[in-house]
């Protein structure tokens, strides 16, 4: 026989396993992958890092903004975007990613992208994902810019024989000899260029200047100011007064969508859709990007550039590993 006290036990043992069967908390169905799919009820995490400020890629930030609303909407995604105006240093921002377990992170900043290997080992569970040029990439595409370069002082400087190219101590020497030398040869013009990281001992001689990456040289300036000169930047580097210049622009692809619909089917691969890469020629600098002239060229001269551009981006002209 129970006694009463069994009986209230028993009573409420069966009101409390009703109660907590209807209070189940299910994890939400979506049409999630796998390897997409967190576990428990928190929405999945997509990030994303937008370009600086001031940086020719920031022109894609809305758009990239659009495409992660678009796909946090199709799928049931959290969503979080970081600008460099936040309190997050890029480097926060993409701790901040790994360690909430992101299943994406789109990333428009191209100054971390020689972290992203790293960041990728440490937080495997996070797919960290360049919207630009990997290092590989940036630097064929620099010198491909420079090849331009090369060009570009064919026609600028028609009777010049001789080209001194300034590096900073990080660029190979062999590389710019062989990269200036292929430029100058699309006008059938052959040239001696002299490649040094420090001025030498003397008058420095030469028909035209070509400056690698400005903002590094251990060279003074001032030195060869006021002579023909070309400047081949990086994307957001400012060139010397008076200097042309050649830069591959900060090309960053901005369909975030397309890229997240091509991961989400089990079976499909992977890869960001193609880039293509572009270059900006300006005319002697003022001081202000803004106020850079593009292309001031005659018909011919155009066309020449026109035609070598081409044929960078179609791949016909391709450069060895440094």
């Amino acid at each position: 026989m129970f006694g009463i006290k069994q009986v209230v036990t028993v009573v409420l043992g069966i009101i409390l396993c009703a109660f907590l069967t209807g209070c189940r908390i299910d994890t939400p169905k979506t049409n999630i992958a796998p390897d997409l799919q967190m576990q428990g009820p928190v929405p999945t995490l997509v990030g994303l890092l937008l370009a600086p400020e001031g940086s020719t890629g920031a022109a894609m930030n809305p758009t990239l903004v659009e495409g992660l609303r678009a796909v946090r909407d199709r799928y049931g995604f959290h969503s979080k975007v970081i600008a460099a105006t936040d309190f997050l240093s890029p480097d926060e921002a993409l701790q901040y990613f790994g360690e909430n377990e992101a299943a994406l992170a789109f990333i428009a900043d191209l100054r971390v992208r020689e972290q992203l290997p790293a960041l990728q080992e440490r937080f495997p569970k996070t797919k960290f994902i360049l919207l630009g040029p990997s290092v590989e990439d940036a630097k064929q595409e620099f010198y491909s810019a420079g090849y331009l370069a090369g060009t570009l002082g064919a026609i600028t400087v028609p009777e010049g024989k001789s080209v001194a190219v300034l590096i900073p101590p990080s660029e190979s020497a062999e590389a710019w000899n062989q990269v200036i030398r292929g430029g100058f040869g699309e006008t059938g013009r052959t040239v001696m260029v002299e490649t040094m990281t420090e001025l030498p001992v003397g008058p420095l001689l030469a028909d035209l200047f070509i400056l690698v990456k400005p903002s590094q040289l251990a060279i003074p300036l001032a030195s060869i100011a006021g002579k023909p000169g070309i400047a081949v930047c990086d994307p957001t580097e400012v060139s010397p007064v008076g200097f042309w210049s050649v830069r591959p622009e900060e090309n960053i692809n901005g369909n975030i969508t397309q890229y997240v619909d091509s991961v989400m089917p089990k079976d499909a691969t992977s890869a960001a859709p193609k880039r293509i890469a572009l270059y900006r020629i300006a005319g002697p600098a003022t001081g202000n990007r803004q106020n850079e002239s593009i292309l001031p060229l005659s018909v011919d001269g155009l066309a020449k550039i026109d035609t070598v551009q081409q044929k960078l981006r179609n791949g016909s002209i391709s450069f060895p590993t440094f």
